[in-house]
């Protein structure tokens, strides 16, 4: 368009300069006023021209601007869109990672507690009514420390077995010292140990009576925490 406009003032020039060129006589006789009339005329229609072409070229160039714009805008919405992706996709990751560890963390806690085999029999009778009961409480789990054990009927305390450390393997034992009838029903027994990780717990379980042919004491023990 800017050559458009250089070719089209060149030709209006070449053709007023060969019209004044051989119509010279039309203008060796105008005056200044004349003349100057003459060059306002003659200058207007390029003036006018160059102003529609500067027009159009501003006109293209903001046209060219906002396609760059749009252009612009879309390549950031694509950025936005796969910045988006990107921070799902690791959020995605540290979320499973966070599950795999609290999941590690959970299986390391439940491999360091100790795990307890309660058995409540009797050692001894006399005949089939009188006997002298016996806790055993065996450790097949991890290490404790300040294990204590206390045994409850009806919420009254029976007795209690304590060790200062409960390896693995070993055994807490605790027997009646009298003859007693059967302990029948609300038997519950609550440890309480500290583990490993020097975290306090407690434990809680229910003993069951269970029917023998000849009456001897044999019980069932359900963890109940």
């Amino acid at each position: 368009m800017y050559r458009i406009g250089l070719w089209a003032t060149a030709f209006y020039f070449s053709g007023l300069f060969a019209f004044a060129f051989y119509r010279w006589d039309l203008f060796k006789n105008l005056g200044l006023n004349e003349w100057g009339d003459f060059f306002a005329g003659f200058v207007g229609p390029v003036a006018l021209l160059w102003i529609v072409l500067s027009f159009l070229l501003q006109s293209k160039e903001l046209s060219a601007s906002v396609k760059a714009l749009e252009l612009q805008a879309e390549e950031m919405k694509n950025s936005v869109a796969q910045q988006k992706k990107m921070v799902q996709a690791t959020y995605a990751t540290l979320e499973h990672e966070r599950t795999v560890v609290e999941k590690r963390e959970l299986q390391r806690k439940a491999a360091a507690q100790p795990k307890f085999l309660v058995t409540l029999g009797a050692s001894t009778g006399r005949g089939h009514k009188l006997f002298k009961h016996k806790l055993t409480i065996l450790n097949t789990g991890n290490s404790c420390t300040g294990f204590l054990l206390i045994l409850f009927q009806d919420g009254n305390t029976l007795f209690d077995a304590t060790s200062e450390h409960l390896i693995n393997g070993a055994s807490v034992s605790r027997q009646d010292n009298i003859y007693q009838p059967r302990w029948e029903g609300g038997l519950t027994a609550d440890i309480s140990y500290t583990d490993i990780d020097g975290e306090n717990h407690t434990k809680n379980f229910e003993l069951r009576v269970l029917e023998t042919e000849n009456g001897w004491p044999k019980y069932s023990v359900v963890e109940l925490s």
